[in-house]
């Protein structure tokens, strides 16, 4: 149930837009603690000869491209030489399931769950809304009872932008970006606000209500590429962990070794 000292962990993340990785040794995953990763990387593709393997005991896949997963767990297992964890619902979780399609359960959301909570989650941990704010937004809660209840999902600014420009005649394609004001005064500003400040508000909504059935306490934890934004606009969020989906693969390696 623990990472060894002197043994190091690779968690790949399949994303929809890149792929992450890190290797994560010392300290010794235990209750109460995380890996420190002792290397890391972001690419389109994965190429295994890119990843520093020596040292490499286990691998975890964390994948939300079904259509990539077989082919990324052969080339880490051949890369490597040891087995590969692929993240799921069925694996030992640091929280019970109280989800009604557990094999539906985005494996990144599993992962980001696992390392908002930890290996053994305490009272000051629970409970806890986990965010990702990246290509979809997700707002997911793990309850007072350390049991993960499910949550929302909605677009992220990216989504918002391309489905604008699909879904019309007229209307350009824009950078998503937090404007000056919510009043744009040209068609570019008008939707770069109408993109950016409606993924603020949807979120605080969430948040807000989500916060509310969760009850006192519930600290508000996120990740992904738009979580800065979040935070700053909102001041909703008490820590924002760029690289938590990977350090929740670290934590379920350590809980299914």
């Amino acid at each position: 149930m623990r990472i060894m000292a002197g043994e190091r962990t690779l968690v790949v993340d399949i994303g929809n837009s890149a792929t992450k990785w890190a290797v994560y040794g010392e300290p010794v995953l235990d209750a109460g603690t995380l890996p420190i990763p002792v290397a890391r990387g972001r690419d389109t593709t994965l190429r295994p000869e890119s990843i520093p393997g020596a040292g490499v005991h286990r691998v975890v896949l964390v994948s939300v491209v079904p259509s990539r997963t077989a082919s990324a767990e052969d080339a880490l297992a051949g890369a490597f030489g040891c087995p590969v964890l692929t993240v799921h619902a069925g694996l030992r979780l640091p929280f019970g399931m109280d989800y009604g399609t557990p094999d539906t359960l985005g494996a990144d959301r599993i992962a980001a769950a696992a390392g908002a909570v930890g290996p053994a989650p305490s009272a000051d941990d629970l409970p806890a809304i986990v965010v990702d704010a990246g290509s979809a937004l997700t707002v997911d809660l793990v309850d007072r009872e350390a049991r993960y209840r499910g949550g929302a999902i909605a677009p992220g600014p990216t989504l918002l932008a391309a489905a604008l420009r699909a879904g019309t005649a007229q209307l350009p394609e824009v950078e998503p970006w937090m404007p000056g004001s919510v009043v744009g005064r040209s068609t570019v500003d008008a939707l770069r606000a109408g993109i950016m400040v409606g993924f603020v508000s949807a979120f605080e909504g969430i948040a807000n209500r989500m916060r509310g059935e969760a009850g006192p306490g519930c600290r508000i934890v996120a990740t992904g590429g738009w979580s800065s934004v979040l935070a700053r606009e909102t001041g909703l969020i008490d820590l924002v962990v760029p690289d938590l989906v990977l350090r929740g693969g670290a934590v379920l390696a350590g809980l299914n070794s």
